[in-house]
Parts: C-alpha cells; structure tokens; sequence
C-alpha cells in the first residue's frame, strides 16, 4: 500500500522481500515459495497499472483464486499449481522470443 512516505510502494514491496528471505531459513522451501508467489501479487503495489498484459492478467488471476487453497490443498497439488504458474511465464516468453508453434 502506496502512503506519503512510500508513494510508489518499493519501501513495502523490499520490506516484504526481505523478511521474506529471513523467513525462509526456518521456514522451509514451501513457505518460501509461497512468499515469491505472493511476490508476483505484490507487484501492483510498485508497477501499477499492469493490467492488459494477458500472462500478468492469468498470473494475478490465478494467484488471487488459487495460491492459498493449493497451498493448504497438499503438496502435489501446490507443485502443480506452480507448474501452471510458470507455464504462464514460459508461453509467454515463447511468445516474445518467437518461438511459438
């Protein structure tokens, strides 16, 4: 959240990363990944108006529905969710590489 003395978010955004990043030398890989998946959420808070960018679009929409409940699903479910996670990446990296097809 955007406030007088951190009017483009980087202050929370880095704070965030960096507790993160202490909080998962005890906390264990799973935590970690949730806390960089949520990352990807977090980044309204310092690039706003993201929108229109159809795999940041399908990132921010999966994260928003699916992060938590695939977390506490169980573990097999959580790495597939991550799997799609990336693929939205990878497809469009593809696609920016031309590499489609």
């Amino acid at each position: 959240m955007t406030s007088r003395e951190d009017p483009d978010g980087l202050f929370e955004y880095a704070s965030f990363l960096a507790s993160s990043a202490r909080g998962a030398l005890e906390e264990g890989t799973y935590t970690a990944s949730l806390r960089l998946a949520d990352a990807i959420r977090r980044l309204d808070l310092i690039v706003p108006d993201t929108e229109g960018n159809p795999a940041l679009d399908r990132a921010r929409e999966m994260l928003a529905t699916g992060l938590e409940k695939a977390y506490f699903a169980d573990r097999d479910t959580y790495i597939a969710f991550l799997d799609e996670l990336v693929a939205v990446f990878a497809t469009e990296a593809r696609r920016r590489n031309k590499l489609e097809g």
